[in-house]
């Protein structure tokens, strides 16, 4: 199943943060408990999307607060 539009919004704004953090898809892999680097760079491109769970983890390792990001993904959706 293709991410749709809301998952390809969270993707964007959480790669931009992501960006701006300087680590690598592989450092972020391993604070995110040893996701490989692949599905990381999947998961910014939003190629594939996030569950919830892994969705606020991540939120947390980019010091991101999820309802913000939701909030503006949905902005952006609209």
């Amino acid at each position: 199943m293709q991410p749709g539009p809301m998952s390809l919004a969270v993707a964007a704004i959480v790669n931009d943060a992501f960006l701006e953090m300087f680590i690598t898809q592989k450092r972020l892999g391993e604070l995110l408990g040893g996701i490989p680097q692949q599905t990381i760079s999947q998961y910014l491109r939003g190629d594939r999307a996030l569950d919830m769970d892994l969705f606020v983890s991540l939120c947390r390792v980019l010091r991101l607060d999820p309802l913000e990001v939701i909030t503006a993904a949905l902005g952006a959706t609209e």
